[in-house]
């Protein structure tokens, strides 16, 4: 079985976890995503992606630049996933964010190296950075969900 985890922000990336390996790619341009997307879905005809739900009032301290862009990417992955018919499992980040160490209370870019930490932590041979370790516990997310972890 294939996990795909999507973080559509503007910093984002998108992981896959097939058995122990893991991928992970920081956001490409939208023909990107559709190539990334297809070549993953060529290795297992099980496939489930799990991706971040972003709030309706996402974007209140943040630049309307980086909204748009949150905004467009979450559109066309969702969009993108769905036109080849995978299925799409949409969680907030509240939720696939509960339990990991040190991660609660922290906000801003020290959330974004706390998670970092932890998705090296699990996921060493990907070689996590900031753009990519969200999609990669996002994923990790999508397999606990999946197999009960």
């Amino acid at each position: 079985m294939i996990i795909i985890g999507i973080d559509p922000g503007k910093g984002g990336g998108l992981a896959m976890l097939n058995g122990m390996q893991a991928q992970a790619i920081a956001m490409p341009e939208e023909s990107g995503i559709i190539d990334t997307l297809k070549a993953w879905a060529m290795l297992s005809s099980e496939i489930n992606v799990w991706m971040e739900d972003i709030p309706r009032y996402a974007g209140k301290d943040v630049p309307s630049s980086s909204i748009a862009i949150l905004f467009r990417n979450y559109g066309f992955c969702l969009g993108a996933a769905q036109a080849m018919g995978l299925p799409v499992h949409l969680v907030k980040p509240q939720k696939w964010q509960k339990g990991i160490p040190a991660a609660a209370g922290v906000t801003g870019q020290g959330k974004k190296r706390v998670l970092k930490d932890h998705a090296s932590r699990l996921f060493p041979h990907a070689k996590p950075t900031l753009k990519t370790a969200d999609a990669l516990l996002i994923a990790h997310y999508g397999l606990g969900e999946i197999y009960g972890a």
